[in-house]
């Protein structure tokens, strides 16, 4: 199989990670009881294969140090090895925990001391040195490669030690020393660990950790596929290893820790560690031994990346970084200078937390099945895909301006080539022009029904290009000026535009742009804008009059962004069909106002998947249709009637929070609570969208519920969106062709 592991002998023991069971280094495949049965030697390979396997999936694992390779595999081998449910399987981490806990509180109690930290009380200093007495004479002899236990009275003086205020301080707020990042778990635990009869569970062995220094393979069965996984060690000194393991592989998975961002590198104490894997994984996507090898990063620990930010901003590590301090825009950065350093066309990113296992079988299904990926393609290539092959329907579902015809417009964008002539593009003539005329109308009147006059005089203040306005002219005669253009425009509105360009693809004056500008730039109207939660007023409002002057061209032909911005009733059934490898797609988008969902009930059977969609930033606005309810706890009520349906029992739904830019606008403008009155966390984004999604979560009635953040204008962002939901659907495809 791999030239360098010819002279392991086929008697080489099987070790654990992080052990060596062969005079090469190279640790023999961990293998479990689904594989065992179906064993046997391929003559052309010192690894034994599974009996009638169509192929071998070859995945390596990479990664600087700490980034979470060797958690991950130990994740494949709970969920396909039924690993870790032995007493005496458990019990071989001891030592592994003992060293994480006693290592970690021996660190931070020593580095406080040369700095000159002391702790808060002399309780605390007796606890100390007791501790340090049993460190030398106890720990040391001992404990460490034995899976004898930790005495219970340590326990009590390590969670002593914890509680100390002082302490805790200097843990959370000093990110220049080396301490293992399961340090706090383990303190945390430590009176359940320091027990004379104490197991480790399922989560302590993920939570525990040790250096990788030989190469641990792992062997696992889907069906009559193998997978085949390999992890080497991260640090520096382990990397000459890498290159000898390219060879054949099919996928790489390159791991990154999230929270490395504002630490240091074990090996100098000099390099942040976040800078060293973005060097490692440039260098790696450069590799011309990797050119046909699939690349997938996976940007780990987000539970404590998520924490870590509280405290530190991420401009430590990257100093151009002016976004906010949140978990959504910083991870998204991260992401981005990620992919600014890979040299290859398609990247696959996944955010994931590898001690959590639930999460962790749902990505690796994702990978492990992703149309592009090994086994993907490999089904592919030999007709099981075809053969089985159906369409893959998805039905859009969502309230009136939810986003999902966008979503269909980017799909047509995205894989049916759309809106490349200026022809096709043209059709949406007489949409754009009715956002923008009848939302500056619809404005206007309101704001004279509600006796708010235009401002003038502040408008006066700021650059203009209007040549209409003349020089010279005095507070007094503005409102005179601004009253005309007002009446100019809504004379237009009457007499030109409703006869002859609301139906036709017929271009708006040039001087018209001028007027719209000039009356959008009027504050009292920018604040009435900002500030009406009645009005009733699309919410691409405020992109077509900042547009006003380039729409309002004899030569304007719209462009894909305005297209996505457009917005119409959908009044019928619309359709798109399209083949993404070997796969057709088919997707039905339906009207969301409350006289459409009628025929909603007539499009479920034989769905394979509803994509609901929710518009985030009407949480503040009422519904059009009656002018009472509030539009997201109407898109509540919905969500929670569809999953309640037993016509949908078998389909998979994906809720899509969507329009998150403007919910992000809206947020530093209104309250969440305007619409949930029991929200009483911060009006920041992270946290109020992660509550909008446990609200939904807690309406539906199906046991898994695919959540994405969405903003249906941002092609690239889609694109990804979307391939993560062909995953789930391709992954159920599997299943039913019995693959799984």
């Amino acid at each position: 199989m791999f030239h360098f592991l010819e002279s392991v002998k086929k008697t080489s023991k099987i070790t654990r990670q992080g052990t060596t069971g062969s005079s090469s280094g190279v640790a023999a495949p961990v293998i479990g009881p689904l594989v065992k049965n179906h064993l046997v030697h391929d003559r052309r390979s010192k690894w034994p294969l599974i009996a009638g396997s169509a192929k071998e999936i070859k995945i390596l694992l990479l990664g600087s140090g700490q980034s979470g390779k060797s958690t991950f595999l130990k994740q494949m081998r709970i969920l396909h090895d039924h690993s870790f449910n032995t007493v005496a399987e458990c019990i071989s981490y001891r030592p592994t925990i003992n060293s994480n806990l006693l290592e970690s509180v021996k660190t931070i109690l020593l580095v406080m001391e040369e700095r000159r930290v002391e702790l808060t009380s002399e309780e605390t200093l007796k606890l100390k040195k007791q501790f340090l007495e049993f460190y030398a004479k106890e720990y040391m002899p001992h404990l460490v490669y034995t899976t004898q236990n930790i005495p219970m009275h340590l326990g009590d003086i390590i969670a002593g030690i914890w509680r100390d205020e002082r302490l805790q301080k200097f843990y959370n707020r000093t990110s220049d020393f080396q301490v293992v990042e399961n340090a706090r778990y383990f303190m945390e635990s430590a009176k359940r660990i320091c027990c004379l009869h104490y197991v480790p569970t399922k989560q302590d062995i993920l939570q525990s950790r040790r250096q990788t220094m030989a190469i641990v393979e792992m062997a696992f069965c889907v069906k009559d596929w193998v997978f085949r996984m390999i992890d080497v060690g991260g640090q520096r000194s382990q990397r000459m290893k890498w290159i000898s393991l390219f060879d054949n592989m099919d996928c790489i998975l390159f791991f990154v820790a999230l929270s490395g961002y504002n630490l240091l590198l074990e090996e100098d104490g000099q390099t942040n560690r976040m800078k060293e894997a973005l060097r490692v994984f440039f260098y790696l996507t450069s590799s011309p031994f990797l050119h046909n090898v699939q690349m997938m990063l996976f940007l780990n620990k987000t539970d404590l990346f998520r924490e870590k930010l509280k405290r530190y901003p991420l401009n430590i590590c990257f100093q151009d970084y002016s976004g906010p301090n949140e978990f959504g825009p910083a991870i998204e950065y991260v992401a981005s200078r990620f992919k600014a350093h890979c040299v290859k066309e398609e990247l696959y990113t996944h955010y994931t937390c590898s001690t959590d296992t639930m999460h962790i079988q749902f990505v690796f299904r994702a990978t492990a099945l992703h149309p592009m990926g090994a086994l993907g393609r490999q089904l592919a290539q030999d007709g099981r895909l075809s053969a089985s092959s159906k369409e893959i329907r998805i039905l859009l579902l969502g309230n009136g301006q939810s986003g999902k015809s966008t979503f269909l417009n980017q799909m047509r964008i995205l894989h049916n080539h759309a809106f490349e002539s200026s022809s096709e593009c043209s059709i949406f003539l007489p949409i754009i022009n009715s956002n923008l005329m009848e939302s500056l109308r619809t404005i206007l009147l309101t704001m004279e029904e509600q006796r708010l006059e235009l401002t003038s005089v502040e408008t006066l203040k700021v650059p203009t290009t209007l040549a209409e306005i003349p020089c010279g002219i005095t507070f007094q005669d503005l409102n005179t000026w601004w009253d005309h253009h007002k009446k100019e425009f809504l004379e237009f509105f009457s007499h030109e535009y409703r006869p002859r360009l609301a139906n036709t693809p017929q271009n708006i004056p040039d001087h018209l742009g001028k007027i719209i500008t000039g009356i959008w730039r009027d504050v009292q109207l920018q604040e009435s804008y900002y500030k009406a939660i009645d009005l009733q007023v699309s919410e691409n409002a405020k992109y077509f009059m900042e547009h006003a002057q380039r729409v309002c061209c004899l030569e304007y032909t719209p462009t894909k962004q305005d297209i996505l911005r457009s917005w119409t009733h959908t009044m019928g059934i619309t359709e798109l069909s399209f083949c993404l490898e070997a796969n057709v797609f088919r997707m039905t988008d339906i009207g969301g106002q409350r006289s459409q969902r009628k025929k909603w009930i007539s499009m479920f059977d034989h769905m394979d998947s509803v994509l609901f969609f929710v518009a985030l930033s009407v949480y503040n606005l009422l519904l059009e249709e009656d002018n009472q309810t509030n539009r997201m706890k109407e898109a509540l009520r919905v969500f929670s009637d569809l999953t309640l349906s037993p016509f949908l029992d078998y389909v998979v739904v994906m809720l899509f929070l969507n329009k998150t830019d403007l919910f992000r606008e809206k947020l530093k403008r209104y309250p969440l609570k305007m619409c949930f009155q029991e929200y009483s966390g911060p009006n920041n984004f992270g946290p109020a969208i992660d509550y909008v999604a446990s609200q939904f979560k807690d309406q539906c009635t199906k046991e898994n519920i695919y959540t994405h953040y969405t903003c249906s204008t941002d092609t690239t962002y889609i694109q990804n969106v979307f391939l993560a939901v062909s995953d789930v659907l391709l992954k159920q495809m599997i299943d039913n062709i019995g693959l799984n």
